[in-house]
């Protein structure tokens, strides 16, 4: 669903976060854990954007909506804090945004701090039980050391003044994932490493009081009896949801409810190498949307559609 905030809403709900995330803290502390109940994604033009040849090219203007005096654009900006001491390198990739939205669930659901394993299980929907491998770990941690890296600016001032928004604040410089990392204590009384927020993440925030944001149910994304949770596939999965969501939250019915497989690909940041990754790419999405159909009522059904004699992607119906 997508969720409309009211201002009321997010200052008192951002003075509360605030008031718990600048306590201070046990570096060595035992780990509570809430399990979000949906999954957070910023539906932006900026969030959608951020992940396409983006870090360290200076100001990027995007349009992000349309009024009777023309364009409102937003100022924006996103680069590394120190392109000489840091390691990390690379664009911030549609995999490093299902994290980090996995992360703004966790924060949302009530969690001030956050282990890999935590943002696993919010990304796969799994329970507590289920093993989670070393490999999918070592991902989620190279990618939240990325976000904690990433310098971004907002200039939303424009924007702000035509959606006649009452607030202060329009803009926002913050990394990507404002976190230090410490280490907590499991209910099975072994030490793993964590990261605790220090303030709400910029892209989330943004989200939230541009009235920009999507949930979805976490059950939604527990696919493990059907596919494998990889790196690959897992923005996949996000990328399908958001979309059906916009589809479902669309006033306008005369839209298309079709989505390109080559889009599909191109935003969850595959290449199509060959034929072979192509089939299995599309086998995979169809079990995804069998299940949302099957388990869940999600969608009512779905068809793959061609244009000639070449499938072109799925139809969705709701």
């Amino acid at each position: 669903m997508v969720l409309y905030v009211d201002m009321e809403f997010f200052c008192s709900f951002n003075a509360t976060v605030n008031a718990k995330i600048f306590k201070p803290v046990n570096q060595k502390r035992h780990l509570q854990s809430i399990k979000p109940k949906n999954y957070t994604i910023p539906n932006t033009k900026l969030s959608n954007e951020i992940t396409k040849e983006f870090v360290n090219v200076g100001k990027i203007p995007l349009i992000v909506m349309k009024n009777n005096k023309g364009v409102v654009k937003t100022m924006n900006s996103l680069r590394y804090e120190d392109e000489n001491k840091i390691q990390i390198k690379g664009e911030f990739s549609p995999y490093d945004r299902t994290v980090h939205n996995a992360v703004c669930a966790l924060h949302a659901a009530g969690n001030e701090v956050f282990t890999a394993s935590m943002i696993y299980r919010t990304l796969t929907g799994s329970v507590e039980r289920e093993y989670v491998s070393q490999t999918a770990l070592n991902d989620i941690t190279e990618s939240i050391d990325k976000s904690r890296r990433m310098f971004l600016k907002i200039d939303f001032v424009d924007e702000a003044r035509a959606r006649k928004l009452d607030i202060d604040k329009v803009t926002f410089e913050s990394y990507l994932l404002p976190a230090k990392k410490i280490t907590v204590v499991t209910g099975g009384y072994e030490k793993v490493e964590a990261w605790k927020l220090l303030d709400i993440p910029p892209l989330y925030a943004y989200a939230v009081l541009t009235k920009q944001i999507i949930l979805t149910p976490v059950p939604l994304l527990d696919l493990n009896d059907i596919v494998n949770n990889t790196k690959e596939l897992i923005p996949v999965k996000a990328y399908l949801l958001q979309r059906i969501e916009i589809m479902k939250n669309d006033r306008n019915q005369m839209k298309s409810r079709c989505i390109v497989y080559d889009t599909i690909f191109k935003e969850s940041g595959i290449e199509i190498k060959h034929a072979t990754q192509r089939q299995r790419l599309r086998k995979y999405i169809s079990s995804i949307l069998a299940m949302w159909r099957d388990e869940h009522s999600y969608i009512k059904n779905f068809a793959e559609y061609k244009e000639g004699r070449t499938i072109k992607g799925i139809e969705i119906k709701l």
